[in-house]
């Protein structure tokens, strides 16, 4: 696979991630301490972490229909959960700020810094995708890549009721085949929200959603 450009002779502009998993918050999670910073709203409590839907679930772990690919996760890296906050949350609103560049891994040449990818991969029949997010979304990735390497944030792992489709969107997880081929953008991911990335995105020009009612995906369970 090419990219637009070949990264293993640039220099990345985000640094490069050791392959241990970061030691996290020393803070105890039972202390009044570990939610500063966070909404800490004691109705939310039992279903989110820090009562903060911008942390995520709880109980992301029990998802057995994920394997492996939470095995080596751990949401904020090192940092406390209200640090985390403030660190990717936008300010003043509810919402994370993302990556630039469409998340793509970034490399410097010269003084600019220019995305990696390549712009015709062509995704053929029977290659699995998968995705955590609605099919609002524009992005895929390979089937059961570790969440650490997608760089998401852990309010991704949120079931969200009302999506299309009859089959299970545990913990926002979606999977699909590719029925009729087609052609993306296609690079590696960048490091953010504390997590390492460099796993491989695909890049839609419109969301999944289309893409399966025009038959170019179907839908496949999570198993």
């Amino acid at each position: 696979m090419k990219f637009h450009l070949f990264f293993s002779l640039l220099p990345l502009v985000s640094p490069v991630w050791a392959a241990a998993i970061p030691s996290g918050c020393p803070l105890d999670p039972q202390s009044k301490e570990y939610c500063q910073g966070t909404k800490n709203d004691a109705s939310l409590k039992g279903t989110y972490l820090c009562g903060d839907k911008l942390l995520g679930p709880l109980d992301f772990r029990t998802n057995t229909t994920l394997g492996t690919m939470l095995d080596n996760y751990k949401p904020f890296g090192a940092l406390c959960p209200g640090d985390f906050l403030k660190k990717y949350k936008v300010s003043g609103q509810d919402r994370f700020s993302y990556p630039p560049q469409d998340g793509f891994q970034l490399a410097k040449v010269g003084n600019d810094a220019v995305p990696i990818y390549n712009k015709n991969i062509t995704l053929n029949i029977n290659f699995m995708l998968d995705r955590f997010g609605g099919e609002g979304g524009k992005f895929l990735s390979d089937y059961q890549t570790p969440y650490e390497k997608r760089a998401l944030p852990p309010g991704n792992l949120e079931e969200r009721p009302g999506q299309p489709g009859t089959l299970s969107r545990r913990n926002n997880y979606y999977v699909y085949r590719v029925v009729k081929a087609f052609t993306v953008l296609s690079g590696p991911i960048a490091p953010w929200f504390e997590q390492p990335g460099m796993g491989i995105q695909y890049l839609l020009d419109r969301n999944v959603s289309s893409y399966v009612l025009e038959g170019y995906l179907e839908r496949v369970p999570a198993k």
